[in-house]
């Protein structure tokens, strides 16, 4: 799944770069019945989105999407609602080129309609009760996320990713882009994967929790409690490792500039992971 985002983003990224789309936006406002720890679906082509939870069982979208047939759609299946915005279809043409009069030679020539893509297209707001789980998914995608409690899953080629509220369950794969989250409570599961972008969570654990953050270029900031409980592994190949709570790290060979940290806080019941191939690791109170 990881491997065939990561080559879908940097074939989409390179066929992004020779596109081009211009489209006027249309204005939504829909509000819709809604399960208080049901499921929101959006799958997002390029734009910015914006959830926040409320204390109402009800979903409210509201903003702009490309206009076209077909460009904005929204589904209810028992507790789950679906949103996709698309992007509109790559056009192809086909012309003949014949300079000698003979059609026999003529050359075929392959061209791309002309249109501008506009990353701002889509611009959403959707209110969802703070029980709701999510599962989030764009080609370039600025997303924001306040004040939900549900589990959240988030997959993006390019855009950044800010999430603040009371969490239980994360779960990102971002190709390029930077990642910010601020837990308010205990989380227990953490599972997040950059290839180029930076890292910064702040959240407490619980007992059996879970986190596994890689980054393959960037840096990571974990910022926990001074009171866990943790076994501790952090590895870069190419950066430094700092950490509050005092252990140091450790060179593993004289020849490389690979180090490793590892340590345990409290009994250690939970536990946590730190990967960076090319960026620094910084553990934090």
């Amino acid at each position: 799944m990881r491997t065939t985002l990561r080559m879908l983003g940097f074939c989409t990224l390179a066929v992004l770069a020779t596109l081009s789309w211009n489209l006027a936006g249309e204005e939504i406002d829909r509000t819709l019945k809604a399960d208080p720890d049901g499921t929101l679906e959006v799958e997002i082509g390029s734009g910015t989105l914006t959830i926040i939870g409320w204390n109402r069982n009800e979903v409210r979208i509201k903003g702009t999407v490309p206009e076209g047939e077909d460009m904005f759609e929204i589904e209810q299946d028992d507790d789950t609602i679906s949103i996709e915005v698309s992007l509109p279809e790559n056009e192809w043409d086909w012309e003949w080129d014949d300079d000698d009069g003979d059609d026999d030679e003529g050359e075929r020539h392959r061209r791309r309609s002309g249109r501008t893509f506009d990353a701002d297209d889509t611009e959403l707001e959707i209110h969802v009760p703070h029980g709701t789980s999510l599962d989030l998914e764009g080609i370039s995608l600025d997303l924001s996320v306040e004040n939900v409690g549900g589990e959240i899953e988030v997959e993006a080629i390019s855009g950044d990713v800010e999430i603040t509220g009371d969490l239980t369950d994360l779960d990102i794969e971002v190709v390029s882009g930077d990642i910010q989250v601020d837990n308010k409570g205990s989380i227990n599961d953490v599972d997040i994967e950059v290839v180029s972008g930076k890292i910064d969570l702040r959240t407490a654990l619980g007992r059996n929790s879970s986190i596994d953050i890689q980054a393959v270029n960037g840096d990571i900031v974990l910022r926990i409690p001074s009171g866990t409980s943790a076994e501790i592994s952090a590895e870069t190949f190419s950066g430094d490792i700092d950490n509050d709570f005092g252990q140091s790290p450790t060179r593993e060979s004289r020849y490389v500039p690979a180090k490793h940290l590892r340590f345990s806080l409290g009994s250690g019941s939970a536990e946590i992971s730190l990967q960076s191939f090319n960026g620094s690791i910084r553990i934090l109170e």
